[in-house]
């Protein structure tokens, strides 16, 4: 390999995995500094060129077109580990409007809105994600997938679409399952806060529905803590996994 295949290899590796980490969110806020992401890409892209065929295109256009790819293969596969961490967020997301917590705040990790339950379920879906070695999987596949040959037509293909649209169902009922057990639990204080009206005259349900159903809400939240890490860890598996397997839609086998 020569010199300027080398650096060619450098450039196109390290357009890949820029955007793969510029798109997902535990990289894409102001708690990761753009120089320090910027020099983490750098060093993988300089240790994955080594590895892999060089590439030679003939002309500029062909280089645009081999960058234009990149990107898109870099976005695509931090899309569906952002769709299945959507789960753990939409999960907090319906917790919190449920409860009385849905005022957002801004949160100056990520720069973004976001809702109580929904970012400490977010924390704690990272902290599971980091120490069960989710995040060595994932970057195992990435750096995997410059050893393979792209499919010239993976964005024509039917099954493409079709995994996007299982991976949403996926994300949808996924968070509705975390978050049913909840909403039942507050449903049947409605009930019990409306029964105690009835029977006991001086009791304004609209005065203490409020904080009771916060403190009912947080409470059960705190009983099923342990539920929830194995929860999050099963999503953590199932994530790991669609992420694999999306790797075979782009890539030859």
């Amino acid at each position: 390999m020569s010199f300027e295949e080398y650096w060619l290899t450098v450039t196109i590796v390290f357009t890949r995995l820029m955007v793969f980490f510029t798109v997902l969110s535990f990289f894409r806020g102001t708690s990761v500094p753009i120089l320090a992401k910027t020099s983490f890409v750098l060093s993988i892209s300089l240790f994955i060129a080594y590895q892999v065929e060089p590439l030679t295109p003939t002309n500029i256009w062909e280089l645009v077109g081999i960058i234009i790819i990149e990107v898109i293969i870099g976005f695509l596969l931090a899309f569906v580990i952002e769709l299945m961490i959507s789960i753990i967020k939409i999960a907090g997301s319906l917790l919190d409007i449920d409860i009385g917590l849905a005022n957002p705040f801004y949160d100056g990790i990520s720069g973004t809105q976001a809702t109580i339950l929904s970012k400490i379920f977010y924390y704690v879906f990272l902290l599971i994600f980091l120490v069960s070695g989710g995040f060595e999987k994932i970057m195992y596949g990435l750096m995997y997938t410059f050893k393979l040959s792209i499919q010239k037509d993976f964005l024509q293909k039917e099954d493409n679409m079709m995994f996007f649209v299982e991976l949403f169902q996926v994300m949808f009922f996924g968070a509705l399952q975390i978050a049913l057990p909840f909403m039942m639990g507050t449903f049947l204080l409605y009930i019990a806060l409306l029964l105690m009206s009835k029977v006991v005259d001086k009791i304004n349900i609209l005065m203490n529905v409020f904080g009771i159903k916060i403190f009912v809400g947080v409470a059960m939240v705190t009983v099923m803590i342990p539920t929830l890490m194995i929860i999050f860890q099963q999503v953590d598996e199932q994530m790991i996994e669609k992420f694999y397997e999306y790797i075979g839609f782009i890539f030859k086998q």
